[in-house]
């Protein structure tokens, strides 16, 4: 097919259309799931890999660390 051909220009162009059309149609159902998601109170976030206490503690063992190499 040569690329001068005016029926390889439209059939380029009418393909070019349709994944435009497609990539805008996820964009929509996208945002819309989001939307659906944080009216219905869900988190979308990643889970947190510690809970308050565990990362409370840690950082007074790295405080605690810390401060006892300085003073030796």
């Amino acid at each position: 097919m040569a690329s001068d051909d005016p029926g390889t220009k439209m059939m380029v162009s009418v393909l070019a259309a349709v994944l435009e059309f497609q990539r805008d149609m996820i964009s929509e159902n996208t945002r819309e799931g989001v939307a659906a998601a944080e009216a219905a109170g869900k988190t979308l976030d990643r889970p947190a890999a510690l809970d308050q206490d565990k990362a409370a503690t840690i950082v007074e063992a790295s405080g605690t660390a810390r401060s006892h190499r300085a003073r030796t």
